[in-house]
């Protein structure tokens, strides 16, 4: 190639310089942006789409339960007013009829006014409790602690699941768990404490229950309908008091958190919680799988 065509500015069509868009390219390429594909815009334009479907259900199920919830207080306001004019024309029954009307409003309004419990699918609450048991657990086998499982009531009101280093061993009562890693001179009070997973189900229960238990045998009963009826943590149970030997067991059937035998499981923790707070002493967990297919918990203290 002569100088001549090199001057007018000729270039092999190799060196040729690039276009305006491959700049543009090799701008986006440099500021670590893939070029935007039909595919990648397709793929963003329908998750866009179903983000604004989800969206829109969400909205749908939370009006229709709002209705439903609102239909519900319109029908007992009108049972409640119905049965108020009734009273007015039948004097006979007229105290039983103010009654039914002055609940029927009542509930009307309150159901109006009040919203729905937020409610928790019991596969997202598991999928929240095993990373945290499998965690507790791993410290566990890690420390190389005993296979005791006790929960205890501290001098500052509050519950802990303690491992101890020994088997056999019981826990400084004196001492209020301030740190996971209980560490002493005497491997006997050595371990673990964890605040347990039934500790708060146990307040709840506490503070909803219909009267004080009498014996460990009440005790038993109301958690245990606790947790079927107002948690749902389990299908059945039933419980066996054995005072004379100090020792507690629960049969448990279809638990909603898997097997019984996972590090402080909820229905497992809350007994322990209950019974050491009524006792008043450490109580010792120990948890069995039947050929029924129930769960056996003994507790002992």
């Amino acid at each position: 190639m002569s100088r001549n065509e090199a001057g007018n500015g000729q270039f092999p069509e190799s060196e040729a310089p690039a276009d305006d868009g491959a700049r543009e390219g090799d701008g986006e390429r440099e500021n670590g942006a893939a070029p935007s594909t039909e595919a990648e815009r397709t793929a963003r334009a329908e998750r866009e789409r179903l983000r604004e479907e989800n969206e829109r259900l969400r909205a749908r199920y939370d009006d229709s339960r709002r209705s439903g919830q609102e239909r519900t207080a319109l029908g007992l306001a009108v049972v409640g007013l119905f049965a108020g004019a009734f009273a007015v024309v039948a004097p006979s029954v007229r105290e039983p009829l103010i009654g039914i009307a002055a609940i029927g409003v009542f509930a009307g309004i309150v159901t109006w006014y009040l919203t729905p419990e937020r409610f928790i699918p019991a596969d997202v609450g598991q999928s929240t409790f095993d990373p945290l048991s499998r965690n507790e657990a791993g410290l566990v086998d890690q420390l190389g602690l005993s296979g005791d499982r006790l929960y205890l009531e501290t001098d500052d009101g509050s519950f802990r699941l303690f491992v101890p280093q020994t088997a056999g061993s019981h826990p400084p009562r004196d001492s209020t768990f301030e740190h996971p890693l209980v560490v002493s001179e005497d491997a006997a009070d050595s371990g673990v404490a964890f605040e347990p997973s039934g500790a708060v189900l146990y307040r709840e229960h506490d503070a909803t229950r219909s009267g004080t238990p009498e014996s460990v045998a009440d005790v038993v009963a109301q958690v245990g309908e606790s947790l079927r009826e107002n948690f749902e943590l389990l299908l059945s149970v039933d419980g066996e008091v054995d005072t004379e030997n100090a020792r507690v067991t629960v049969d448990v059937g279809t638990p909603s958190y898997g097997g019984l035998d996972a590090f402080d499981h909820p229905v497992v923790s809350t007994f322990g919680v209950a019974l050491a707070a009524y006792l008043d002493e450490p109580v010792r967990a120990e948890v069995s799988e039947l050929e029924s297919g129930l769960w056996s918990v003994t507790y002992r203290w």
